[in-house]
């Protein structure tokens, strides 16, 4: 399971164990639209391409 922290980053669950963290870096942000979208479309092409 991937779970965001907004600010803080983002933290990867299996069997409710984190096996992956990623800090997330400084942006200004416009808009939150779409962020929870673009997120698992960055995760699922990270991980078909093979990235751990």
């Amino acid at each position: 399971m991937a779970v965001t922290y907004g600010k803080d980053g983002a933290a990867m669950f299996e069997h409710g164990r984190k096996v992956a963290e990623a800090p997330s870096i400084a942006v200004t942000v416009a808009n939150t639209v779409g962020a929870g979208d673009a997120f698992c479309a960055a995760l699922v092409l990270a991980l078909r391409s093979g990235l751990d």
